[in-house]
């Protein structure tokens, strides 16, 4: 359970400080407050019919698989926004977030479900983890584009979201040796 939380901590600091830093990145990059916002929708967009397509797959992969396939998106969503330079480049990009964002967090969402058996203590916990990685998130990643810069913001997320599959290793492979 703590390694499952830790994932979601961390993707929750990603989805936290995204949310924030693809405008500011956008704008960087001269697009208009239209194209910003049109590529802020685009992400939600991406998300609705990607929710019921995680949720099949979660059914027939596994949770775990299906949130590795998400924070995996979220990594290659990150690095490509380094490359972005016009309205395309952000919306390739922001899809890909959002197809991202609807695989990890449709499938943490089975796996607190299967896990918690009835108990609001760990859903608590569940919450818990995500507004901590909420809040962290955006001062993170604030610091690292004040620091930094901005495009180094976005390696951060991209690698950040690596760091996320690392705790759901242990709990795949200690799930394998029990079948």
């Amino acid at each position: 359970m703590v390694l499952f939380l830790t994932s979601l901590g961390i993707m929750d600091m990603v989805a936290g400080a995204d949310n924030r830093f693809i405008p500011l990145l956008a704008l960087n990059k001269n697009l208009s407050k239209s194209a910003i916002g049109s590529i802020t929708a685009l992400g939600s967009l991406v998300e609705i019919p990607f929710m019921l397509i995680s949720g099949v797959l979660t059914d027939r992969l596994g949770d775990r698989i299906v949130m590795v396939l998400g924070a995996t998106g979220f990594a290659l969503a990150y690095y490509r926004f380094t490359a972005a330079q016009v309205f395309t480049d952000f919306a390739l990009a922001q899809t890909l977030r959002g197809m991202s964002f609807a695989l990890y967090f449709a499938a943490s969402l089975a796996l607190i479900g299967r896990l918690s058996k009835g108990s609001a203590t760990i859903t608590g916990y569940y919450g818990f983890a995500q507004q901590v990685g909420a809040v962290l998130g955006p001062i993170v990643a604030g610091l690292v584009s004040n620091y930094i810069g901005l495009t180094e913001t976005f390696i951060m997320l991209s690698l950040l979201s690596l760091t996320g599959i690392a705790p759901l290793i242990p709990i795949r492979l200690k799930n394998r040796n029990k079948e």
